[in-house]
């Protein structure tokens, strides 16, 4: 937040959470939004003039020195451990597809204006949906596959895990996924079915932290 105050004007601090703008720092347009992919509220920078990148990083790394900022990479657990819902981990169009309602993202889609993919959708919000977002906590430290695996429950598939990992925070491996509507508050032990054998799993309430 500092570092943003810093580069843009203390306005920044009244953006809400996933808030954009325009924006324009030493000559190059952008658009500042506090996002990121943590639970920790960043920002992020999406730059108008790819030619500028460089020279957009240098101004952010020099404004950054006092804070003793450097570069990272996106943090999965943090993600994970935040509810967060990655587009191309969690639905995947191709593989496994996922509606709005399925994500809880119900709340954010408006019918008022035509848009492609509109009545698929409407039709979708009449039967509601048949899949529902959950956390689980998968038994051990099996490595994560780097893709979907299916949860089970007696041996037969009513779900998936989109995504798992091992929470230094928490002690213990948290996923997210969807299963069956109907099982979204079940306190079933399920299975998660990896390549490398299978562990139990249990659902639980995100965001987990």
């Amino acid at each position: 937040m500092d570092l943003a105050v810093k580069l843009f004007g203390d306005h920044v601090r009244d953006f809400k959470y996933f808030g954009f703008a325009d924006a324009e720092l030493h000559g190059i347009a952008l658009v500042i939004a506090r996002s990121g992919w943590s639970k920790q509220g960043g920002f992020e920078m999406y730059l108008m003039d790819s030619a500028r990148g460089i020279e957009l990083w240098d101004i952010v790394k020099d404004a950054g020195a006092e804070f003793d900022i450097g570069p990272g990479a996106p943090n999965d657990t943090e993600r994970l451990e935040s509810g967060l819902i990655s587009y191309g981990a969690d639905m995947r169009v191709q593989t496994h597809p996922a509606t709005p309602f399925e994500v809880g993202f119900g709340p954010l889609i408006s019918f008022e204006h035509d848009f492609v993919g509109r009545s698929a959708l409407q039709a979708a919000a009449k039967t509601g949906p048949v899949r529902t977002l959950i956390g689980v906590v998968i038994d051990g430290t099996p490595t994560p596959p780097g893709h979907p695996v299916p949860l089970q429950l007696d041996g037969q598939n009513v779900g998936y895990v989109s995504e798992f990992a091992f929470s230094k925070r928490l002690g213990k491996t948290i996923g997210i996924g969807l299963i069956r509507s109907d099982l979204a508050s079940t306190s079933d032990t399920l299975a998660l079915v990896l390549p490398t054998g299978t562990h139990a799993a249990t659902l639980a309430e995100t965001p987990f932290v």
